[in-house]
């Protein structure tokens, strides 16, 4: 009812206790239950029972709580698999005229890029504008993108752990679910051994399941709508005859999104994009930093008609002021070769640091860099950072979907510390909660 722990020494003696002969609790004397919740959802009680009276304390109460939060997603992850009901809607955005179009925007993160866009959410999630013929189609070939697949995430999730080690999660938990899921998988085997054709059997099934989440009251699970489409288009990418250039289907490309969560930006950087735009719904100020310290050059341009661009069509967006062209003439390409070829000329002319920092009359001064991921530590040892005046150790909590263990913190720590090497290095106590809610 209040969403706080209860915590008593002989339970029996609370007025609120109720027996249930069945149970056989009567042995039972100390009592301890703590809320199961994901964000605002209240998703159930963890209780223990103890033999001995007042045997639990405070610190068994912060152990229940960490153990709690942790289920939490483990249950929110399972309710995604189950049936689902009520339907979600959204509105349409206005469609994309042809020819060049230049939108205004914020530059959150500077940069600059000329690639083909996607649109997180497209309105053609499962490639059905590809014909049949385009795809191998036996069930051979399903098990061999599966395969791959499964290969690809894992060589994505390593390769995102090590540009942000506080990310030392599984950002794809959801694909590998559904990789897993018995319903999934067998379900598409039995379609293409009945002679549908794999493309045909993979976007039947998911279908299926993208509705159901869709329908979903929960906004977490109609969330994870999008997921099932991402891994759907992995697969449908490497069930492909001739695959496109690139190594996944965002890789090199510009994405367009009308609102992005940190782990989003997770899953974008470990795919290589060339950019991000987006063109509803908000950023927050920690998409932001992630962003930029990923180096993914990023504009706010709250245009709902971009998320209508279609698939390959050329963008270039220039961070730098927050100008973007959607199929930019030759005119424009032109004007920024010229200047992206004069920065280039220029880009190498860096300012040599002294290896102290010391005012006009020869006064030491020591500057430290303030930190929000251990990938700007590089930058600031070139720098000469004297040391890190403050690490925000909310970062390894906000960039997961779930709450990292002791042990993960500790090696954000170690590698924050062995980096610095034995420089001084001031960390800030936990500072989530208000405008830095956590998911979990």
């Amino acid at each position: 009812e209040q969403m706080a722990p209860v915590c008593e020494g002989d339970a029996r003696r609370n007025p609120r206790f109720k027996y249930f002969e069945s149970s056989m609790e009567e042995r039972f004397k100390s009592f301890l239950s703590v809320p199961i919740r994901y964000g605002a959802e209240k998703t159930g009680v963890l209780v223990v029972q103890h033999t001995d009276a007042n045997y639990f304390t405070p610190a068994d109460v912060l152990a229940l709580k960490a153990i709690a939060a942790q289920l939490a997603g483990t249950i929110a992850h399972a309710r995604m698999m189950m049936t689902l009901t009520h339907a979600a809607t959204t509105a349409d955005a206005p469609a994309m005229p042809e020819g060049m179009q230049m939108f205004k925007g914020e530059a959150a993160v500077n940069g600059f890029a000329l690639a083909p866009a996607m649109t997180m959410g497209s309105s053609d999630p499962l490639m059905e504008d590809v014909a049949d013929d385009q795809f191998h189609a036996g069930l051979k070939d399903f098990r061999s993108a599966m395969a791959k697949t499964i290969y690809q995430l894992h060589q994505l999730q390593e390769q995102m752990v090590r540009r942000l080690p506080e990310s030392a999660v599984l950002i794809f938990e959801a694909h590998h679910m559904m990789l897993k899921d018995p319903r999934f998988v067998q379900e598409i085997t039995k379609l293409i051994s009945e002679g549908l054709s794999a493309p045909a059997a993979i976007r039947r099934v998911a279908r299926h399941f993208i509705d159901l989440f869709e329908k979903s009251p929960n906004a977490y699970i109609r969330e994870k709508s999008k997921d099932i489409e991402d891994l759907v288009r992995r697969l449908l990418f490497n069930l492909r005859k001739q695959p496109m250039t690139g190594q996944s289907p965002m890789d090199g490309r510009i994405v367009i999104a009308s609102q992005l969560y940190p782990s989003d930006i997770l899953k974008l950087a470990s795919e290589s994009v060339a950019g991000i735009i987006l063109a509803g719904g908000g950023v927050t100020s920690h998409v932001t930093i992630i962003a930029r310290s990923l180096n993914i050059p990023t504009i706010i341009a709250m245009y709902p008609e971009l998320l209508k661009v279609p698939y390959d069509t050329p963008v270039l967006m220039d961070a730098d002021v927050g100008t973007l062209y959607v199929d930019p003439s030759r005119e424009v390409r032109q004007r920024y070769d010229e200047r992206n070829r004069a920065l280039r000329k220029t880009s190498g002319r860096g300012v040599k640091m002294a290896p102290e920092t010391r005012t006009g009359d020869n006064v030491c001064v020591h500057l430290m860099a303030n930190i929000n991921l251990l990938s700007e530590l590089d930058l600031a040892l070139q720098l000469k950072a004297a040391g890190i005046g403050l690490y925000r150790s909310e970062f390894p909590f906000i960039v997961r979907s779930d709450l990292p263990s002791e042990e993960e913190q500790r090696l954000v720590y170690e590698r924050l510390f062995d980096k610095m090497d034995r420089r001084p290095v001031w960390i800030r106590t936990l500072d989530v909660g208000g405008d830095k809610p956590l998911p979990y």
